[in-house]
């Protein structure tokens, strides 16, 4: 509620007008189609996401990595049974 008021209070850029430079003006607009964003979407590498500091890119990877983790079944350890020997395998029972 204090940032509303200070923001209705002090009304920053209210005296700019933006308008776009002539160099805007002249670039050619193209169609955005869903088949050049779903091409966007996958990164080809995720360094090169990383570096041009593509979001939408890196969420992509880090989703898709953790499916891929969780798929992993975990591994058996096979020294579990050796290092914590159950109470019934234990031969050092009094009397024995």
């Amino acid at each position: 509620m204090l940032g509303l008021a200070a923001v209705n209070l002090v009304r920053p850029g209210a005296g700019i007008s933006i308008h776009g430079s002539a160099a805007e003006a002249a670039m050619p607009q193209t169609q955005t189609t869903i088949s050049s964003v779903l091409e966007h979407i996958f990164p080809s590498s995720i360094i090169d996401a990383m570096a041009r500091n593509d979001a939408l890119q890196i969420v992509v990877f880090a989703f898709l990595f953790g499916a891929a983790c969780a798929a992993i079944a975990p591994k058996r350890n096979r020294w579990s049974s050796s290092a914590h020997p159950s109470p019934r395998s234990c031969s050092a029972t009094p009397g024995t």
